[in-house]
C-alpha cells in the first residue's frame, strides 16, 4: 500500500505543479485557480472509475525505478492503474479538499 501511495504522489507531482508559482506577489487564489481544478477532475475522475480521464491528467513518461517500467501513454496507465490506485487510495482522495502546500501547488489529502 505505501509503496502505490508513493507512485501516487510522484504520478500527482507531474500534473499539479503551475509555472506562476514561482511569482508569488500573484494572489493565492488565482495562482492556484488552474490546480485546484485539475485535483477537482482527478478527484471526479476516481468518484466515477473513469480511467480515462484520470489518465488523460498525467503528463508522459512516469519514470519508475527498475523493475517497473515506466509508464509512456495513457493505455500504459491505464493497464497499471493497480499500481497507482486501489480502495483505499481512491477513497482516501476523493473527499478531501484541495489544500495550498507552500510554492509546492496543491495536494488532497496528506499529499
Amino acid at each position: 500500500m505505501a509503496f502505490k501511495y508513493i507512485l501516487w504522489v510522484s504520478a500527482l507531482a507531474l500534473f499539479v505543479m503551475h509555472p506562476a508559482l514561482a511569482d508569488r506577489s500573484t494572489k493565492t487564489s488565482e495562482i492556484y485557480k488552474e490546480d485546484f481544478a485539475c485535483a477537482r477532475k482527478l478527484q471526479k475522475g476516481l468518484k466515477e472509475n473513469d480511467k480515462a480521464s484520470v489518465a488523460k491528467l498525467i503528463d508522459y513518461p512516469i519514470i519508475r525505478e527498475k523493475p517497473l517500467r515506466p509508464i509512456k501513454s495513457e493505455d500504459d496507465f491505464i493497464q497499471s492503474w493497480g499500481d497507482f490506485f486501489d480502495e483505499s487510495t481512491i477513497s482516501a482522495l476523493v473527499d478531501k479538499e484541495p489544500e495550498v502546500v507552500g510554492w509546492r501547488g496543491v495536494m488532497l489529502g496528506n499529499g
